[in-house]
């Protein structure tokens, strides 16, 4: 079956008052949004009028500052270049050479009654040859004090962690009974 329309209306439909009509019909919701976009786009413009405001007084209180700022910039300069001098006094009043901190080592341990004859280094490690003339103790003790003081150096034992005794013997030493001794001194690494 066929539908029938019925024009009650005879003359011709006005199509530009209907695309009107059809426009008022938005016109609120037109205005909804163009009043909501103003306050958003307000409101980033009063939240950027504050920001602004705390910037400037941030810059108000630095200009305060910025003297005593500036005079802290240069203590500090003076602090680093005074660091960079005092590195190198430390540098030049540190001994370099390893050889002079292990003499050294062996001279304050060397009991009164040891002599050294011979000193040999090598790069791994160090023979000693010396004498041992009797005095208030045995000279076997006296090598072992010797011995034991040269472990007791945090110096020297950095540098040589194995002591041996590899001789002792008696011999006379112009007319003089003494304890002739080879030790060796080793590194690890």
């Amino acid at each position: 079956m066929k539908k029938i329309a019925i024009n009650l209306n005879p003359k011709k439909p006005d199509t530009f008052n209907q695309g009107l009509e059809k426009i008022l019909d938005y016109t609120p919701l037109l205005a909804f949004l163009v009043i909501f976009f103003a306050l958003i786009a307000g409101s980033v413009g009063a939240f950027s009028l504050v920001k602004a405001k705390k910037y400037n007084g941030y810059q108000n209180i630095w200009k305060k500052w910025e003297p005593k700022n500036n005079k802290l910039t240069k203590i500090k300069a003076n602090l680093s270049g005074l660091k960079k001098e005092s590195r190198k006094v430390e540098k030049a009043i540190t001994p370099a050479y390893t050889g002079v901190n292990l003499l050294n080592s062996f001279f304050s341990a060397l009991p009164k009654n040891i002599w050294l004859k011979n000193l040999h280094f090598t790069q791994k490690m160090i023979n000693v040859e010396g004498y041992i003339v009797e005095w208030d103790k045995d000279s076997l003790a006296s090598l072992e004090n010797f011995i034991e003081s040269l472990k007791a150096n945090e110096n020297f034992l950095q540098e040589f962690k194995r002591i041996d005794i590899k001789d002792t013997k008696k011999t006379d030493f112009n007319g003089v009974e003494v304890t002739q001794f080879i030790i060796e001194c080793k590194k690890l690494k």
